[in-house]
């Protein structure tokens, strides 16, 4: 299957690029030059989705891997590769709402202003974001880096014929991976007990269902997110944000928010997390959109 998606004016495909370019290792992800790929599972079935971005549009085809692609009219299961993408990208994201209410603010205007039309990239499902989230809990970007990509290759499906060697895991495969399996690839005890129980919890009641429709509906993700050991504040919030665009989770305990944050406020040490917290929530609806921008700010977007 292939679509045609044009893309806003001000839309970041370095941005969106960078989320992806996490890895300069080619296992479930390669990017050359305007073009990503990347390899995931669908609905039980190994699928490579491929952008590539022209001018003032993008070309998005998928296919089962090792397999000829998806007939135009085509889906996977019900999974419509369009509005997959179009998630992907982040072009449901009141982003333009945000910068017309905020693009004057005395601390972050001028940041707003200069990286107008920031969007958020999306996870292609919410159990992938989650489980980075899980991976990048208090450990640096390039140790959780490498610890995601052994869990890739320890529990991703092997492709034949395609550029890329591993699909991104689903539940049921770190399930089958278990514990023991995730502590060799570099999770430490609690972590591989925390995504053990969530994959449970995705394989056995829908804890994460595929889309949200409604703050009622995510109040219950987050009631149930919470409940599990070993998830908090920053890993919900973190995980909503690129697992469905909740633009309102507050980040105010990640380390790279407050450190980016500290210039802006003219302060001599990163605000506490308190501190943060406060000066975020006047950003409310878009708190952790706001803190997407700080990351940018230093070119942290592939976090």
């Amino acid at each position: 299957m292939t679509v045609h998606i044009e893309l806003p004016d001000n839309f970041s495909v370095d941005a969106f690029l960078s989320f992806h370019r996490r890895d300069n290792a080619i296992v479930s992800e390669l990017i050359t030059e305007r073009t990503l790929q990347k390899a995931i599972m669908l609905n039980a079935k190994p699928v490579v989705l491929t952008f590539m971005f022209g001018n003032k549009t993008v070309e998005v085809s998928a296919k089962v891997a090792g397999s000829a692609p998806l007939a135009n009219k085509g889906t996977l299961e019900n999974e419509s590769i369009e509005q997959l993408a179009i998630h992907m990208l982040g072009l449901r994201q009141s982003s333009g709402e945000f910068e017309h209410k905020f693009s004057d603010h005395p601390q972050v205007g001028e940041l707003i202003q200069r990286q107008r039309g920031l969007r958020v990239p999306q996870t292609a499902t919410p159990f992938e974001a989650l489980s980075w989230a899980i991976i990048g809990q208090q450990i640096s970007v390039a140790a959780a880096v490498s610890i995601r990509r052994r869990m890739i290759i320890s529990a991703g499906q092997s492709l034949t014929g395609e550029a890329l060697s591993h699909a991104y895991p689903d539940a049921n495969d770190l399930l089958l991976l278990g514990h023991d399996g995730l502590r060799a690839s570099g999770f430490s005890q609690n972590k591989a007990a925390t995504m053990i129980r969530v994959c449970e919890g995705v394989v056995d009641y829908d804890l994460l269902p595929a889309h949200v429709s409604s703050q009622t509906e995510m109040q219950r993700v987050v009631d149930k997110l919470v409940a599990i050991k070993g998830i908090g504040p920053w890993t919900v919030s973190y995980a909503l944000l690129r697992g469905y665009a909740w633009l309102d989770g507050s980040l105010h305990g990640d380390v790279a928010v407050r450190r980016n944050l500290q210039p802006f406020l003219s302060l001599d040490e990163p605000p506490s997390a308190k501190d943060t917290e406060k000066w975020l929530n006047q950003f409310s609806p878009w708190r952790a959109l706001i803190a997407a921008h700080l990351w940018q700010s230093q070119s942290l977007s592939g976090f």
